[in-house]
Formats: structure tokens, C-alpha cells, sequence
């Protein structure tokens, strides 16, 4: 079958027109910010991924009707030969990409804004599409396991426990690494931070040079401000700022003041360190205050805190050797009573049923009905948990004796 040299280039050309506009609105998503967008369009919604997905299906398509043409140009003397239906194809595709990003480099975010509404139509179409093909999948393959986003976490913690127990060439700092990254989206602000008692804050009223001297002693760079009291939080004083008070000896008596202090991030004890980590990232901020469901504040969260899920541990100079566990045999040991009773569930083997606490303090205090003192004992599933230390009204350490079938030590 012989095509018309008339007809032939008007294909091209009209594909190479279709190729060019889908390549220009779709990539222009890949930068576009979602705040600058139709207002139909939600950050939570909108993703870059989809439209950039719909978009190199569809100019697959127009590549592929092209390439049909110049191909078919090989019968006939449209294009004389087969080497320039070949070249002609390459330059298609390459002047294609090339004039794209040139444009996209001065008009990239005002594309995406005006072709928002046709970019919704063609995503609508895509995604159609998808679904259909996924009926019909689901249908022919009864017995397959599709990945989707309600199943995505279980699928991540089958490859961390597929990692674990087939490839003994990774390293055991490496697989707990892994472990903490898939648990990040199921782990709460509200089960890392340092709870209210422990927290560490000053007064808006507090002299320059006593702040000073609180950061050496706390061996902090950023404490939280309140006033009048620790429900409100005004801010955050930094280090950097202090330091920068201090141009000359007669300020070191000055008071701070708000407008000295930087703004503080507050987020809910159900935050998952997943979208707390984007958080920190995104605002460029390395510490965050945890409030309760009535809007006091139950703790803080630092970076720090999210990163020792992922790496264990971090250590600076100013942290006293203070481990939260000590093994003293594989039936008994010491812990710091503010340890999760996931991670007790970790470190001894055993299954527990902590009936709502996210601490071991937690959990005693229930059980006992009063406040403890040294000596107390109490059940945890099979296991006796001792009260050997207490501070005030709190629990400070406890000695768990039982039969554990595994015990982790500390890395």
C-alpha cells in the first residue's frame, strides 16, 4: 500500500503539532507548583506523577502514528529511502524535546495553570482507562495481588521481612535501617516525642545571658518559648540568634522578645513521621511541638527523634550514657520505664497487649491504680515488671523478669 506524499507529511505534521502540545502540558506538571493551579485543583489531590503518566501514553500513541507513516514510506518514494524515514523520525522526536524544554524553561508553571482544565479531561480519560483494564485483569487473574495504595504498606513490610531472612549479605544495621523506613507511615509523632515533664523551655521573660547559659546546660540549640505557661508556646529561640544579640556587653541583660523568637511548628500527636519528615523538609524547621486533642501541649519532636526510627541511636556530645535497656540474662534486664512496648515487643520476643498505652510507665500505672514507688510489681503478659526507681510521681526505670525468647541488644 503506497501513501500520498500530500497526505503522508500532513500526518506527520499534524502528529509532530499533537506530540509537541502533550509533551508542553505534560511535562510542564513535573515543576509546576499545585498552590499556583486552578483552584479545582487541591494539593492533596493533585499529583505530578499521574499527569505525566497520562500524558507519555498518549504520546506514545502519536509517535506510534507517525513512525507508521515514515515506515510505510518505505514502499513508496515518499521519503526516498529508508535511511531518511529513519532520520526523519529521530529528528521528529529529538527537536520535539528539545523545543519543549526551551519553552518550559521561561513558561513552565503558566502552561501547566492555563491547560490545567484540558489536563484534567485527558487525566479523567487516562484513568478510565486504567480502571477498565484492571476490572478486566482482576477478573482473568482471581488469584494475583494488585499493588494499590491500601495494600502498599503490607507489600512494603513483606520486602523488609523478605530482606531480613533471604539475603544474608546485608548488613543487620542495613535491615533495621529498612524496617524503619516501612515503618515510618505507622509510627505517631506522639510515640517518639519527649513528653511534657521532660521538655526543656524558657520563659519569654528570660534574659539574653541566662538563655545562654540554659542552651550550654541543656545542650540545646533551639528551645521552645512560652508565656505565660507551657500551653502557649510562642515560639522558638534559637542559638544562631542569641549569638547574634550579643554584638556588645550592655545587651546581655536584655530580655528576649517576640520578635526575637522564630515561629514554632505544631502538630498533633497522631502526626506519622512519614509526613512529619516531608514536614521538617519542606519548612526547612528541625524541631516541632505536639499538641493534645484539646490543644495543650503534650511534648516536642526533633529531627533527631525521627532519624534515630530510621538509623537507631544518635549520639552527640552533650548525651549521657544513659542506655534505655540493660541485659543482665535472657530472663531479665532493666529499662527506662518510658520505653514503647513496641519496642519491648522487639528487643525480648514476646507478643504484648498493651490495651491502648504507648509506654511500659504507661501501662503500669494502669495496672497498679495509684502512683507507684520502688518495690511495686505488676503482670505483663507472663512477664513481672519491677518498679525499681521512681522520681517524684514518675517512673524512672524497671526491671522485667520472664522467659524472652530473644534478646536484642542495643546497637
Amino acid at each position: 500500500m503506497e501513501i500520498d506524499s500530500t497526505i503522508a507529511w500532513l500526518v506527520v505534521i499534524l502528529s509532530l503539532i499533537g506530540h509537541l502540545s502533550l509533551l508542553l502540558i505534560g511535562n510542564s506538571f513535573t515543576f509546576a507548583d499545585p498552590d499556583s493551579l486552578d483552584q479545582s485543583s487541591s494539593k492533596d489531590s493533585f499529583d505530578s506523577g499521574l499527569y505525566v503518566s497520562a500524558f507519555l501514553f498518549f504520546r506514545v500513541i502519536l509517535i506510534s502514528i507517525a513512525a507508521f507513516v515514515l515506515l510505510k514510506g518505505f514502499e513508496s518514494p515518499v521519503f526516498g529511502n529508508d535511511f531518511i524515514a529513519i532520520l526523519v523520525l529521530i529528528v521528529y522526536i529529538w527537536i520535539s524535546n528539545l523545543l519543549v524544554d526551551i519553552i518550559l524553561i521561561f513558561n513552565g508553571n503558566v502552561i501547566a495553570k492555563r491547560s490545567f482544565s484540558f489536563s484534567k479531561f485527558i487525566l479523567n480519560f487516562f484513568n478510565l482507562t486504567a480502571n477498565l483494564n484492571r476490572y478486566i485483569l482482576k477478573k482473568i487473574f482471581r488469584n494475583k495481588k494488585f499493588l494499590n495504595d491500601d495494600n502498599l504498606d503490607d507489600t512494603l513490610s513483606e520486602v523488609s521481612v523478605s530482606v531480613d531472612t533471604e539475603d544474608s549479605s546485608i548488613a543487620e544495621h542495613e535491615i533495621e535501617m529498612i524496617r524503619g523506613v516501612v515503618s515510618l507511615d505507622r509510627i505517631m509523632a506522639r510515640e517518639i516525642m519527649v513528653p511534657r515533664v521532660d521538655m526543656q523551655a524558657l520563659s519569654l521573660d528570660t534574659p539574653l545571658k541566662e538563655i545562654a547559659k540554659k542552651m550550654v546546660e541543656f545542650g540545646h540549640s533551639r528551645i521552645p518559648v512560652f508565656d505565660p505557661d507551657l500551653d502557649h508556646v510562642k515560639g522558638v529561640v534559637y542559638a544562631r540568634d542569641v549569638l547574634l544579640q550579643f554584638n556588645n556587653g550592655d545587651q546581655i541583660d536584655k530580655k528576649i522578645s517576640e520578635k526575637n523568637i522564630r515561629p514554632a511548628l505544631f502538630i498533633p500527636e497522631t502526626k506519622p513521621l512519614s509526613e512529619l519528615l516531608s514536614e521538617f523538609k519542606d519548612l526547612r524547621v528541625h524541631i516541632a511541638i505536639v499538641v493534645d486533642e484539646y490543644g495543650g501541649v503534650s511534648g516536642l519532636v526533633t529531627i533527631d527523634d525521627l532519624l534515630e526510627e530510621i538509623v537507631g541511636d544518635i549520639q552527640d556530645e552533650f548525651d549521657l550514657d544513659d542506655p534505655d535497656f540493660e541485659v543482665i540474662s535472657n530472663k531479665e534486664f532493666f529499662i527506662d520505664a518510658q520505653m514503647t512496648l513496641e519496642k519491648l515487643e522487639e528487643i525480648s520476643g514476646v507478643a504484648i497487649d498493651g490495651d491502648g498505652f504507648d509506654t511500659v510507665a504507661g501501662f503500669v500505672y494502669s495496672k497498679l491504680g495509684r502512683i507507684p514507688s520502688g518495690g511495686d510489681f505488676v503482670d505483663l503478659d507472663g512477664i513481672t515488671v519491677e518498679v525499681v526507681e521512681t522520681v517524684g510521681r514518675r517512673i524512672k526505670r524497671l526491671k522485667l523478669t520472664g522467659n524472652f525468647p530473644q534478646i536484642r541488644t542495643k546497637k
